[in-house]
């Protein structure tokens, strides 16, 4: 579609494409065995009670929601102007990137790389995830459990808040340039070159 929205509803196939330049995409109980791909320039995409073996979906200027879905290898979503959410959307990996807009995954498993310029970040209730998050001008929040690592978080411009059991180990490499580092869990402190410790660590 050049000039509207596209709607696909209780539908199943193998490999299933969308695309509409200026208009909204809109799933549901869509099932594809194979792979599901969204492209839209000007409008948002929802894709609600489905499943797929990979999930592909771009937008220039919209939302992106996805909702009680089951992806059996990767969703991968990038969004250049416009907010990213999911919602017990599960799958074996995220790849999700968004310029000038938030993220926001609940209940994510799996591998969680997530990246945005001018948004903030926030992972809840994730089970099990090996996190590869980065923001220039946001915050990150993360609360659940961590799998298998290494682990990368990093905000250039905002604050990081990491929320794990009481009985989580790790091995961290803590780095602030303009901040303080604050930890409720017990941790050990190994200063390297260049580092100090006044108390707020």
């Amino acid at each position: 579609s050049d000039f509207g929205g596209v709607t696909l509803e209780k539908a199943g196939g193998k490999d299933i494409t969308l695309d509409s330049n200026s208009g909204t995409i809109t799933l549901s109980e869509v099932r594809a065995t194979g792979d599901l791909n969204s492209n839209t320039d000007y409008g948002n995409t929802k894709f609600e009670n489905g499943s797929a073996n990979s999930l592909h979906i771009e937008t220039n200027s919209g939302e992106v929601s996805l909702v009680k879905i089951n992806i059996s290898k990767e969703i991968f979503v990038k969004d250049d102007f416009g907010d990213i959410e999911l919602e017990q959307a599960f799958a074996a990996s995220y790849d999700l990137h968004a310029n000038s807009g938030s993220i926001t995954a609940d209940g994510a498993k799996g591998k969680l790389k997530a990246d945005s310029d001018f948004g903030n970040i926030t992972s809840t209730n994730a089970q099990s995830v090996t996190l590869t998050i980065e923001t220039n001008s946001g915050t990150v929040e993360f609360s659940g459990t961590l799998g298998v690592g290494p682990h990368f978080v990093k905000s250039d411009f905002g604050g990081i808040d990491i929320s794990l059991p009481t009985d989580a180990k790790l091995t961290v490499d803590l780095k602030t340039d303009f901040g303080k580092i604050n930890s409720e869990l017990p941790v050990t402190v190994i200063l390297t070159d260049g580092a100090r410790s006044d108390g707020d660590q």
